[in-house]
């Protein structure tokens, strides 16, 4: 979602790209030049009266996600974790992005669960 989208836009295209299946977990806000700035906290949204959606903009209810923490869909092992302890500030959650297009959202305390299932 665009900086400046209200609740109620993001909440619409949440509702539009799950396509009447189960909505995705993460609603991403891009700045200038799509760049992914943060990420909508899913409780701060409900948190939001139905009546005021439409007025309320989607950065009252964003994290900021840490400049330059994006990874890029193919990075693994290693390499992944290597960047996410040098890029990722302590933030949990990250942006996954190829050549500036968010793909997703990576959660750190995902990562850490993977590493010790293995």
């Amino acid at each position: 979602m665009p900086l400046g989208s209200t609740v109620a836009d993001a909440l619409d295209a949440q509702a539009a790209a799950a396509g009447g299946g189960t909505p995705s977990h993460y609603v991403v806000v891009v700045g200038h030049g799509d760049v992914p700035i943060a990420v909508i906290d899913g409780g701060a949204v409900t948190a939001v009266p139905e009546s005021a959606r439409g007025v309320t903009l989607v950065d009252a209810v964003a994290v900021p996600f840490v400049p330059g923490s994006a990874v890029h869909p193919e990075l693994a092992g290693t390499d992944l974790l290597t960047q996410l302890a040098q890029r990722s500030g302590g933030a949990r959650l990250v942006p996954v992005a190829d050549d500036g297009r968010v793909t997703g959202v990576l959660d750190l305390a995902d990562v850490a669960r993977a590493i010790r299932a293995t």
